[in-house]
């Protein structure tokens, strides 16, 4: 990464591990764990703002990282936090919606808490299957619209506003339908409501899919 950030930016970045770092101690940690520690082989990180995730990939499992954003600022911050680890990772300023990869160019693509905020997931999601081997898998984490109706309607009221104050995040996004929208097929879709959360972010996703191309041929 040759872009450095403006000051602005980095301060930006640095508020915004402050201002998360409540709900990334009681709630997102263990989630990413639990997602993260599945990434093999050449993986990319979407939407990897300050870098939360590097504490939470195995190294004997990562023969790549490659960590993606539209904020130089966030990358910065990133690239601190990496400088410590036992891995190498590469750093890209990129819109997800047009990765600046070949096809086929990762084992797993990574996705925790980004495609709320990314602007069009549906296209963000293809280019993550484009950019896919084979055999490779998505991982997501995200925050999604309920199954309960009533619960729904309240996101879809707090939206608007929700986006304004939170940098375009939607409240009520249905990521697992776009996961299989755009052509993977889910391995394993674990919904669950999180009591730490604001009521709002409450349903949240942890999933995992592959290419529908390595389900035709298993």
């Amino acid at each position: 990464m040759t872009q450095r950030p403006n000051l602005s930016r980095r301060l930006g970045a640095a508020m915004y591990d402050s201002i998360a770092s409540g709900m990334e101690t009681n709630v997102f940690a263990e989630l990413r764990t639990r997602l993260v520690e599945t990434a093999r082989g050449r993986v990319l990180d979407v939407g990897a703002g300050t870098g939360a995730n590097l504490p939470h990939y195995r190294p004997h499992q990562v023969t790549e990282l490659v960590l993606l954003d539209v904020d130089a600022g966030m990358l910065d911050r990133a690239r601190q936090k990496a400088a410590n680890l036992a891995m190498k990772v590469a750093f890209r300023i990129g819109s997800a919606e047009n990765l600046p990869f070949d096809d086929g160019a990762f084992d797993s693509v990574v996705f925790t808490l980004s495609l709320c905020t990314i602007p069009n997931p549906a296209v963000a999601l293809r280019e993550a299957k484009r950019v896919l081997a084979a055999d490779g898998r998505v991982l997501v984490l995200e925050h999604v619209r309920s199954q309960d109706a009533g619960m729904a309607r309240w996101q879809g009221r707090l939206n608007p506003i929700w986006k304004l104050i939170a940098s375009g995040c939607h409240l009520d996004r249905d990521t697992l339908s776009e996961i299989v929208a755009a052509g993977f097929v889910v391995e394993s879709a674990d919904v669950a409501l999180e009591a730490a959360l604001p009521f709002p972010l409450r349903p949240r996703l942890l999933a995992i899919a592959r290419n529908e191309s390595s389900a035709l041929h298993a």
